[in-house]
């Protein structure tokens, strides 16, 4: 179980800036989609789309950080299908939306 977690974490790290479902992953992984979603919520403490949405907030903190890209190409860089979605979740984990964190990085 704890293989499978590490490749199931290694994949995800992959391939988190692709359009990315459970049934895809599952599929990739030779799991079944209730096997890697349970995965995930006993073993990591969070939801499979938790996890891939934390992966790819990190990653445009970092852009943000070390860029000067367009808010919405960072979002889609990222994996986020629209701008509207990059924020709403942006925002849920930030605390801040992608421009607000910028212009906060930028002050510090």
């Amino acid at each position: 179980c704890q293989d499978m977690t590490h490749r199931a974490v290694a994949y995800l790290m992959e391939h988190y800036a692709q359009p990315l479902t459970l049934d895809i992953a599952a599929h990739d992984l030779g799991l079944g989609r209730y096997q890697l979603s349970r995965l995930f919520t006993n073993r990591l403490g969070m939801h499979f789309t938790a996890y891939v949405n934390a992966l790819r907030v990190c990653r445009a903190q970092e852009l943000l950080d070390s860029t000067d890209w367009p808010i919405s190409q960072i979002g889609y860089t990222c994996g986020f299908e629209n701008p509207r979605t990059f924020n709403r979740v942006f925002l849920q984990q930030c605390g801040l939306s992608p421009s607000q964190y910028r212009k906060q990085q930028a002050a510090s």
